[in-house]
């Protein structure tokens, strides 16, 4: 009835970084994307003086080709250090697209962000700081070519290039303090489920008879083997009862009595007479806790706590005496206490 659940930390690991797959795809749908853009919106946007539209065209059309090979390689049987060199192919995009643009410093700058901004979300901090160089000259070949190193278009890397490694190194720690905290709530979550599975396992291994029952409808919601092995109702016929149905017809009115005075019911705690399958009854010190189950509303478990002999009929009991042990639930607590045999 109550199964274990599997450490889902275990599962699904969450490395310190993005699957290669995950870095793979999402570069992928990146080069579609921004070559789509380049490719359809580039040529129709007012451009520099020697800017090449068809160029432009032709370069985008490329980048999305290549984002569609990225995204159909066999990430999984690479390191996440291996979707790095997809950084170079980048830069190198970027230089025939400002190639084209006349390196337009207002558009291609953007692109170097993208990239960054790619290596932060998929890769330890630090990543972005190790590429900076290689930005550096990716940024400024243009400048020198088209420009003629010209110093406002080489003093614009000084600004460039430290903005991007910024903004990648602050993604980066960003998406690395998201995981681990996202692994802190799994690995507390899991924590919690396996401390949930012992007690639920205490519950249905306890060899002596134990219930939960709701507290508005008094119907059974749980019975562990013990308490269908002493009472011989099948765990379905309980799941089919209420606590009224395991009491003579003529000790239910004091049971309700004895729960509306009670609140938060508790089953009905002092000596009763339990009724099994077979017709016999039992007498049983009864005591109860309250606690919240499977959702439901101020849900209520008892069972009894001592019955003094076996099965009593009208010829009376036998001397032999049955401690049972009860767990049940409200909201906010559980407890079990033992009462001691009364004196016969």
């Amino acid at each position: 009835m109550f199964n274990s659940r599997s450490n889902r930390a275990e599962t699904f690991p969450i490395d310190e970084s993005l699957s290669p797959r995950v870095l793979g795809r999402i570069a992928a749908a990146l080069y579609v994307l921004c070559g789509g853009l380049v490719a359809l919106v580039g040529p129709l946007l007012p451009s520099m003086r020697g800017t090449n539209r068809l160029g432009l065209a032709v370069t985008g059309a490329i980048a999305a080709v290549v984002g569609a090979v990225v995204w159909q390689l066999p990430w999984d049987r690479w390191s996440r250090s291996a979707t790095l060199w997809l950084v170079p192919l980048s830069f190198a995009l970027i230089g025939v697209h400002n190639h084209f643009t006349n390196a337009d410093g207002f558009r291609y700058g953007l692109f170097f962000m993208v990239v960054f901004t790619w290596i932060g979300l998929g890769h330890p901090p630090r990543t972005c700081l190790r590429f900076a160089p290689l930005l550096t000259v990716a940024y400024l070949a243009p400048v020198l070519v088209e420009h003629h190193g010209s110093a406002v278009a080489l003093g614009s890397a000084a600004f460039a290039v430290p903005i991007c490694v910024m903004v990648g190194e602050t993604v980066a720690w960003v998406s690395n303090r998201l995981r681990q905290t996202e692994r802190a709530v799994l690995e507390s979550e899991d924590a919690l489920l396996e401390s949930e599975r012992a007690y639920r396992l205490l519950f249905e291994a306890n060899p002596q008879p134990l219930w939960v029952f709701d507290n508005e409808t008094l119907a059974f919601l749980a019975v562990n083997e013990a308490a269908v092995a002493h009472y011989g109702y099948s765990r379905e016929d309980f799941l089919a009862m209420t606590i009224e149905d395991i009491r003579p017809a003529e000790d239910v009115p004091a049971l309700r009595a004895s729960l509306a005075a009670g609140g938060e019911a508790t089953g009905g705690e002092g000596l009763w007479r339990h009724r099994r399958r077979d017709g016999s009854t039992i007498e049983v010190e009864v005591r109860g806790h309250a606690l919240s189950f499977a959702g439901r509303d101020a849900p209520t478990g008892v069972s009894p706590k001592r019955h003094y002999g076996s099965p009593r009929s009208a010829s009376g009991r036998s001397s032999s005496t049955h401690t049972t042990w009860s767990c049940s639930s409200t909201r906010t607590r559980a407890s079990a206490t033992s009462v001691p045999p009364s004196p016969t």
